[in-house]
């Protein structure tokens, strides 16, 4: 059917490049984190995709620096979006968060914004931390026993 071995050759290539990098994308996903991975993958290929296109096309040669600047900045902005997309997705924060977006009744109740209800919720725990372990270091001060070995976990072990 093809007749030119050039073809079977960048056919071959394309063939064990994409089974490679199937098998590195497993590994990584192993390892590491989807959310750490996903964007390096995608800024990884949108930069061998551009570069590629750069030379097989010889843009970069008829693009004046305003237009060479323009597409920087736009691949920067790609870059930085995926990563902070990434990085902020567990981020809870809602409309009604907004002080724009706060009904008349919300601001009259002064609603507390996500990360506020955050660090409250954060500091009754470590509260409730801190008073657990108080009163815990003061049932071990009334009971001292004699034959107690302290373990490598910081647990007291008595025999």
């Amino acid at each position: 059917p093809v007749e030119n071995p050039l073809t079977w050759f960048f056919l071959f290539g394309v063939v064990t490049c994409a089974v490679t990098q199937m098998n590195y994308l497993n590994k990584a996903l192993d390892i590491f984190n989807t959310s750490m991975v996903t964007p390096i993958y995608y800024v990884m290929f949108t930069t061998f995709t551009i570069i590629a296109s750069a030379i097989l096309f010889e843009e970069w040669s008829e693009l004046d620096a305003k237009n060479v600047l323009g597409i920087l900045c736009g691949f920067g902005t790609i870059i930085l979006g995926v990563f902070m997309l990434h990085a902020f997705k567990d981020f809870s924060i809602g409309l009604q968060d907004l002080p724009y977006f706060q009904t008349s009744e919300q601001a009259a109740k002064k609603t507390k914004p996500a990360s506020n209800r955050i660090d409250d919720l954060l500091m009754t725990q470590l509260e409730r931390g801190r008073e657990e372990n108080e009163e815990e270091e003061d049932d071990d001060d009334e009971e001292v026993d004699e034959r107690a070995v302290l373990q490598p976990n910081g647990k007291t072990v008595h025999s």
